[in-house]
């Protein structure tokens, strides 16, 4: 089954709700708010794999802050990549704190080892933007790699598709039920029970689909992983060789 459009979701809202069709005025409005509301809800239910995206970093030798991209939530595994054209090791996430303290000193340029996270601007038309700062100050042109989570664009066109898949969209279309059964008078939290239960299953076939662990090391220790699902490996041009 695919997943349901938004206007899928939103006539479904409106049909529970028991307006007529086609939707419109301060119907289609209140069906569209309480799409929204239950989209968020799911999409905020657990830390889906769906929501995880590669992104890029080529350093410029003598810049330390980097812009991140529309969405960022945060770094998977607080780690950021060299391409594997260089030995240098990954590198690790700090507070911001941290890296202004190591900045306060002398600042040493080679290749960074460091990494932190802040804000960067606000604007109505894009929301808080984030940035990467790197520790220490690269001397070199570096092709960095890493994965982050993000959050999906709200549903604004007709045929808009959300993320996940079907097991989702069943959760996200029950949570839009609950949120109408919450804003509605009634002392009722059937809808509310299924979509807790939606959302179980669907984290369930997620989980399914990207393990935690693909194998053990063979060590004789049945606790050791043989290798991360979401660690990214990558040949000398920097290419995903997971992607």
């Amino acid at each position: 089954m695919p997943v349901f459009t938004y206007k899928e979701l939103y006539d479904a809202a409106g049909s529970f709700l028991g307006f007529n069709s086609p939707l419109a005025g301060n119907n289609l409005t209140k069906a569209k708010l309480l799409v929204a509301r239950g989209y968020q809800r799911a999409v905020g239910f657990t830390d889906w794999s769906f929501l995880t995206k590669k992104g890029t970093v080529t350093t410029v030798s003598g810049t330390h802050i980097y812009p991140l991209p529309d969405g960022f939530v945060h770094v998977v595994n607080g780690r950021i990549m060299y391409a594997l054209d260089t030995q240098n090791q990954d590198i690790r996430e700090r507070s911001y704190a941290q890296i202004m303290s190591m900045r306060a000193g002398s600042v040493p340029t080679m290749y960074p080892l460091y990494f932190a996270v802040s804000p960067s601007d606000y604007a109505v038309t894009t929301g808080t933007r984030y940035q990467l700062i790197l520790h220490s100050v690269p001397t070199a042109v570096y092709k960095l790699n890493y994965r982050y989570k993000f959050d999906p664009p709200s549903l604004v066109y007709e045929t808009d598709k959300h993320v996940g898949d079907a097991s989702f969209s069943i959760a996200v279309l029950q949570c839009v039920f609950a949120a109408i059964e919450a804003d509605s008078e009634k002392n009722s939290s059937k809808q509310e029970t299924l979509a807790v239960q939606r959302l179980v299953e669907a984290k369930v076939n997620d989980s399914d689909k990207v393990p935690d662990t693909l194998g053990y090391n063979g060590s004789g220790v049945e606790t050791t992983p043989r290798y991360r699902r979401d660690l990214s490996y990558y040949d000398e041009n920097g290419n995903d060789l997971l992607g």
